[in-house]
C-alpha cells in the first residue's frame, strides 16, 4: 500500500516537472520559443507588401477644361427640350484630352461624370431635365429614308430608326456604346439626334479608303457620307427654315426621286430639291 502511494507521489512529480520545463521553453522572455517566433515573424514582414494607408486620400484632381467641357455639354444636350425630330449641336470636345465622359440614364435623366487614364469616375452632374440617351438604328434609318436619295422625310420613320442605350463614354474622337458588342467605334463629331423630345441619340460612323462614295450603312454605324444627307434632311434644333426656290413644297409622292431638304413646309407637304 506504502509503495502504491509513493509510486503516484513520483509520477505526479515528474509530471510536474516536465510541465515546467516545457513552460519555460516556450515562455521564457529571453530565450522561448515563443520569443524567437515572434522574432523571426517580424524579421519576414519587411518582405511583405504596403498596404494603403486610411489617412491617404485618393487623387480628386481633374483638369479644369475637362470640369468645363463637362458641364457645357450637359447644357447644350438640355437645351431644345420641347424639340423633336431635329439635329441638336454641342461643342468641340478635344479639351477632355486623355479623360473620357461618362454618360449614364439614371432616374429618368442622364448622370455625367469624367473618367481618368487610371479608371477613376468624379464629378457626378445629372441634367436638368428628363432626358434619356440612345443611339440611331443605322441600316433602319438609311433603308427609311436615306438610300438611295429617298424622298421620305426622316421625321415619319418613327422608333425603328433609334434605340435606347443605357451608357455613354465619351472622348473627342471615339465613343463606347453600351448596346454595341465591343471597342471604341467613331461618331458624328458635335452632332446628336433628337427623335423625340426626351430622347438624345449618338451616331456612330465609319470611315476608309476602300468604302464606296456616297451614303450606306454597315451594322450597327453609317458611312460618315451619311452626315451631308442627315444634315440635308433632318433641321437643326431651333430652327425652321421655310422652303424656298429653286426648291418647292409638294407632296411626298410628287417628291419621290429627288431629296426631300429640312425646309418646313405647310400642312403635310414637304420641301423638295428637285434634281
Amino acid at each position: 500500500m506504502a509503495e502504491a502511494i509513493l509510486g503516484k507521489i513520483i509520477q505526479w512529480g515528474l509530471l510536474l516537472i516536465f510541465l515546467f520545463i516545457v513552460m519555460f521553453a516556450f515562455l521564457n522572455p529571453k530565450f522561448g520559443l515563443m520569443q524567437k517566433i515572434g522574432k523571426a515573424s517580424l524579421s519576414f514582414e519587411r518582405f511583405l507588401p504596403d498596404s494603403p494607408s486610411k489617412d491617404v486620400a485618393a487623387d480628386q484632381s481633374l483638369p479644369k477644361e475637362a470640369t468645363s467641357i463637362q458641364q457645357r455639354f450637359l447644357s447644350e444636350i438640355s437645351t431644345y427640350s420641347d424639340k423633336s425630330n431635329c439635329l441638336l449641336r454641342f461643342s468641340d470636345l478635344s479639351g477632355l484630352e486623355d479623360t473620357k465622359l461618362e454618360l449614364v440614364n439614371f432616374e429618368g435623366k442622364i448622370s455625367s461624370r469624367i473618367q481618368k487614364p487610371t479608371g477613376q469616375k468624379l464629378n457626378p452632374i445629372p441634367t436638368g431635365i428628363n432626358v434619356q440617351l440612345c443611339k440611331i438604328n443605322a441600316e433602319e434609318l438609311y433603308n427609311c429614308c436615306l438610300k438611295n436619295n429617298e424622298a421620305t422625310d426622316c421625321s415619319k420613320c418613327g422608333s425603328q430608326i433609334y434605340s435606347t442605350i443605357s451608357s455613354v463614354l465619351l472622348s473627342n474622337d471615339k465613343i463606347v456604346l453600351s448596346s454595341l458588342k465591343s471597342g471604341e467605334y467613331n461618331y458624328a463629331k458635335g452632332l446628336i439626334f433628337k427623335p423625340t423630345a426626351d430622347r438624345t441619340c449618338f451616331i456612330p460612323v465609319y470611315s476608309g479608303w476602300f468604302t464606296k462614295p456616297g451614303c450606306e450603312a454597315s451594322g450597327d454605324k453609317l458611312d460618315d457620307d451619311c452626315i451631308t444627307d442627315i444634315e440635308i434632311k433632318i433641321s437643326n434644333c431651333g430652327e425652321s427654315k421655310s422652303c424656298k426656290s429653286p426648291n418647292l413644297c409638294v407632296s411626298a409622292p410628287e417628291c419621290s426621286g429627288s431629296v426631300i431638304t429640312n425646309e418646313a413646309c405647310q400642312n403635310d407637304q414637304v420641301c423638295c430639291a428637285f434634281n
